[in-house]
Order: C-alpha cells, then structure tokens, then sequence
C-alpha cells in the first residue's frame, strides 16, 4: 500500500516495486520506483558487466545491488568517495586511468540531485586529485567544487564529527587482504602506497546509520570481501589478490569506470521517476510537473571524457595493463570507453 495525501489517478498498484535497502543491522527500510525503472537499471546492470579483458567478472556480480546501491544513494545527505590504484610501483605516478573518472562522474551525479560530495585520497595524490576536480570544474563536468581530503585529514573529521557521511562508496580503490596487505592484479604488494581507508569501512560495518558501496573489477578492490571465496575461486591468483574487507552493496563492471558510469546512469532514472521522486518528498505537498533531468548533468559528454584523460595523462597517470599514455583505460582504447557511454546514454535516455 502507499499512502499519500494526495489522489494519483494514474497510478497503478502493480506498477509499483518496494525495494528494501537497509543494512541487516539497521531497523528495515524500503524505497519505492517503479517496474520500468527497475527494468532500466537492470539494462543498466547487464551493460557495466561486458568484460573485454576476460578476467571473470561475472562470477562476481551480485544482481540488485546496482539498484540498491542507486536508491542508497538517492535517500542519502553526504556522501564519501574514495578511489586510488598504485599499481604502477614503477612510475613517479603510480595511479591508474581506472577509478577517477568513474569517481567523477558519481560524483557529479549526486551534485545534480544536491548531495552533499566529499574526496578522501592518499595523501600522495590529494594534489593529483584536487586538480582532476579542478579540470572537471574548468570543462562544465562537475557543477560545484568538491572538497579532497587525505586519509589523516579525514581521519581527523572522524574525531571531530561523529558519522560524518551516511554512504561510503569506493571505485577502483586497492583493498586490503587477509594478509593485511593490497594486491595488484598480478599479486604485487603495493601495501607502502596504500592508507588504511578500509578501516573507515569497517568502522561503517557496526553503524546502522551508514551504508558502505563498493565498485571493483577484478576482487582486489576495497568492497570485494563481500564476494571474497568467489574472487578466490575465479579470478586469476584468487587466493592472493582477494580483498577482505567487504561493502553492504557491490557494483561489479568490467571495468571500474563502468561501473560509476552505471551508478551516475542509475541516479538519473532514479530521479527521473516521478513514483520515487514523491517518495522522497516524504508523499506531502502539492504535486507539481517534476523538472525534466540532463542526462549531461548524470553522464560525462564525450569532450568532458577525453578531456580529463588527457589531463591525468599530463599528470602522469597511465593506463594500468599498457602503461600508455593515449586516453586509454585497462587496456581499451578510448573509442571503446566512450561507446559505453553512448550505449549507457541510450539506455537511460
């Protein structure tokens, strides 16, 4: 049954799907979009999951979870993102083009609905970071400044504040072992390039009040312990690699980037349903012809894309697996990244 204080003639009961997205731990709470919605987040769901690099990742998927992690989102006031891969031990700048851009369009998707949007990075690549935000700013692909802050910076705000976020979201983010250490696909140790983000996470598991996403590709990614004997037995040095600290939810992609562009894709049907859009008004007030979304207010364009992949490769990042510096990303041309877009686009349009 929903109730509210006002007649809606169109609607139909069985139009209607309640999807409960409390954490075990917490007292029960649904949200409410309807079937269509639902469809196109599953359409959503299916397309992050192609896998050109083979690694397995759909052994890994948890289906709903990209839906539950959306409406997480939708219902939540402030909200962590934490990303960082130094897998490139070799390099100066040992980030990877996988995580940041997927960050950022998440990122930017929350702003568009009015979140509140915090960074928390290494204290190595704040700078880095900061100036990712600054170039994205600069090309109209985020709206608002975001704030970067290092992991002792936001361990102090812990201190200082108690719950500072609701949701807690890593994407592409190395994530600790049982062996206490972090994993590159290959089972290098990167372990003296990683902060303890992950305890923020565990922090989060014993607390009803905050819901931890994770966004990973291969199961070495911070959120992954939530799947962790699956990495152990279908991902390449499985046993090695897998990440143990887990997330309430799992958004799993071939590859990472995909997978924010899925969630930034998932807000915006989320919040282009009128259904659940009443719902989060709390079902009170005059119902009033909703503002239609920007899909470009949800999805970087094209020239937003290529623009900051040029610019983290003027930083030095490069593409994880051919260490190029060409737009590339885990070993994919940027034509191929920016048809994901256009097919994310056409689905969510």
């Amino acid at each position: 049954m929903f109730i509210t204080d006002v007649k809606l003639e169109s609607l139909q009961e069985d139009c209607l799907a309640v999807v409960p997205i409390s954490k075990p731990c917490a007292p029960v709470f649904a949200s409410v979009l309807t079937h269509q919605a639902c469809s196109r987040i599953r359409q959503l769901e299916d397309a992050i999951l192609d896998d050109p690099g083979g690694r397995g990742v759909a052994h890994l998927v948890q289906r709903g979870d990209l839906l539950k992690a959306c409406l997480t989102l939708s219902h939540s006031t402030s909200v962590a993102i934490t990303t960082g891969f130094p897998c490139l031990v070799q390099y100066d700048q040992k980030q990877e083009t996988d995580g940041l851009p997927g960050a950022l369009a998440i990122a930017q998707s929350l702003l568009a609905i009015g979140k509140k949007v915090t960074f928390i990075s290494d204290t190595s690549t704040k700078a880095v970071f900061q100036s990712c935000v600054d170039c994205m700013l600069a090309n109209g692909g985020l709206s608002s400044y975001l704030e970067v802050l290092s992991y002792s910076e936001a361990e102090e705000l812990y201190s200082r504040v108690h719950s500072p976020f609701d949701c807690l979201l890593a994407i592409e983010r190395a994530g600790r072992g049982v062996d206490g250490c972090y994993h590159t696909m290959r089972g290098v140790d990167i372990s003296e390039f990683c902060e303890p983000v992950d305890d923020l996470f565990l922090q989060a598991q014993c607390n009803p009040a905050v819901t931890t996403i994770g966004v990973g590709d291969g199961g070495n990614e911070l959120g992954m312990g939530k799947v962790q004997s699956l990495v152990e037995t279908h991902i390449d040095h499985g046993r090695a690699i897998a990440c143990s600290v887990s997330s309430d939810l799992l958004v799993c992609a071939g590859v990472s980037n995909w997978g924010g562009y899925g969630i930034a894709g998932g807000l915006f049907v989320v919040r282009n349903c009128p259904t659940h859009e009443r719902y989060v008004s709390h079902a009170v007030g005059t119902v009033q012809d909703p503002q239609p979304l920007l899909v470009d207010n949800f999805l970087p364009t094209n020239e937003q894309t290529t623009a900051l992949l040029q610019h983290m490769n003027t930083l030095g990042i490069r593409d994880g697996i051919t260490h190029s510096l060409d737009q590339s990303v885990d070993g994919l041309p940027l034509q191929t990244h920016l048809r994901k877009l256009q097919q994310l686009r056409d689905i969510i349009a």
